[in-house]
């Protein structure tokens, strides 16, 4: 076949439609750079509740809530207990808000007096810890016995 017989072929095909090189779709219709945004987005959502829920954590899933004391010197107050790693303690009118952070079965409670800036920290170990009770011994000796609030 000669190269002017190839030519003439060439010139009876008719051309095939092609797409605009800007509007390239993937699957389900979406351009390829939208997929990208998506996957961008899912990692970094994911990454993001990573962080949140494991690794920014003070205070253990267990401990956060509302807890009832039941007995010892704050009968009747509140504590509770944020995942952020606060602790807001509510005693008659008494109402104090704590920084906490749990090593173990020691529970450190830190806070700053508004009047002269110092800060003061206190221990505690937590004897029992169940999903309905809490037994916490200070510094003192002293045990608070509690209960979740429902």
């Amino acid at each position: 076949m000669s190269l002017s017989s190839r030519l003439a072929a060439l010139k009876k095909r008719k051309p095939s439609p092609a797409k605009p090189s800007n509007q390239k779709a993937g699957k389900f219709g979406l351009p390829s750079w939208a997929w990208s945004v998506l996957g961008l987005l899912l990692v970094g959502g994911g990454t993001l509740a990573v962080f949140e829920f494991f690794i920014w954590n003070k205070v253990p899933a267990a401990l956060v809530g509302t807890w009832d004391v039941k007995a010892g010197s704050l009968s009747g107050g509140t504590f509770e207990f944020s995942r952020d790693g606060t602790l807001r303690m509510k005693h008659q009118r008494a109402d104090a808000k704590w920084r906490v952070a749990v090593e173990g079965k020691t529970i450190l409670m830190t806070t700053q007096s508004a009047h002269t800036g110092a800060e003061a920290t206190q221990r505690g170990i937590i004897h029992e810890l169940t999903p309905t009770s809490l037994v916490l011994e200070l510094d003192k000796g002293e045990v608070l016995k509690m209960v979740r609030r429902q």
